[in-house]
């Protein structure tokens, strides 16, 4: 079932990956208040390159200096990698061991 569901919808979550894509481009883009002060009157002279740039710098910046930030995407990772290696092994489990979705429930 999940093959068919990626196979049958890859195209629309292409479309909206690439429409996603390019709203947040032109959000970045085109928006001042994402912009430095001393940059939004020559947000002609950006490039899309520079502004990410720019963005990763003062990102990189912000985690190095606040430890609670830092700690929460740690935890955040943390958290997504164990999702992720559920998402895994119960389908797994099942298989392998024949058991139901309540029986892998209640283990």
């Amino acid at each position: 079932i999940q093959h068919r569901q990626i196979t049958e919808f890859r195209m629309v979550w292409g479309v909206i990956l690439v429409a996603t894509l390019a709203v947040e481009g032109m959000l970045i883009a085109q928006f001042p208040e994402t912009q430095d002060l001393s940059k939004r009157k020559s947000v002609e002279n950006l490039t899309l390159k520079a502004i990410v740039l720019d963005e990763g710098k003062i990102f990189k910046k912000m985690v190095e200096e606040n430890q609670y930030i830092k700690l929460g995407l740690v935890e955040a990772g943390i958290g997504y990698l164990s999702g992720a290696c559920l998402v895994i092994f119960t389908p797994w489990c099942m298989a392998h061991h024949g058991l139901s979705q309540f029986q892998m429930l209640v283990y």
